[in-house]
């Protein structure tokens, strides 16, 4: 599949469309979960997104599935929920995923190992048996970045070579698959 023209530039016009779209056939997100966690719109929860992913430049936009023909940093232009995103990485080739979760979700990829990450302490506290990485110390000031980010590059380094995430152990692993576009 080709890439979006302007890779590297988000379209503004395309995600306001999306959204109106997204909106049009009765979604609405942030949903009630993301609300009790303190989100107020889908513009927020997307600067949330956006701010995870870092400072470089965004190398391009990828559609559903789409594998990137190099190195770097991707959006992929496909449904946010867990189940469909998740599917759409492992489609387009991701082997490993790092999930970020503030309230806790079962949900992990049946193809791809899928590490759970929080820094919530009451979701850790809740969600032993489903979070795979505490990250609460990085977030709470009491542990360095770079030693939180060496204990999870370690992990994952640990799970590609065959160690079980919590999701493997649990059985929690599924595929959804979206369909996008019209259709007959």
């Amino acid at each position: 599949m080709p890439h979006h023209a302007g890779a590297g530039i988000v379209d503004k016009h395309a995600c306001e469309r999306a959204l109106r779209t997204f909106g049009a056939v009765g979604h609405d997100n942030p949903g009630a979960e993301n609300i009790r966690g303190g989100l107020s719109s889908i513009e927020e929860k997307s600067l949330g997104a956006i701010a995870k992913g870092g400072t470089r430049p965004i190398d391009g936009v990828l559609a559903l599935a789409e594998a990137p023909a190099r190195a770097g940093l991707y959006f992929m232009d496909a449904p946010f929920f867990s189940p469909e995103s998740l599917t759409g990485f492992a489609a387009a080739g991701a082997q490993v995923m790092l999930f970020t979760t503030g309230a806790g979700n079962s949900f992990c990829s049946a193809v791809a190992p899928t590490i759970k990450i929080s820094a919530k302490p009451e979701t850790l506290a809740r969600l032993g048996e489903q979070i795979d990485f505490d990250a609460s110390p990085a977030f709470s000031g009491t542990e360095d970045l770079d030693h939180a980010a060496d204990r999870l590059f370690s992990l994952l380094l640990d799970v590609a070579s065959g160690f079980r995430t919590w999701g493997e152990i649990l059985s929690e692993s599924s595929e959804s698959i979206a369909r996008i576009g019209g259709s007959l």
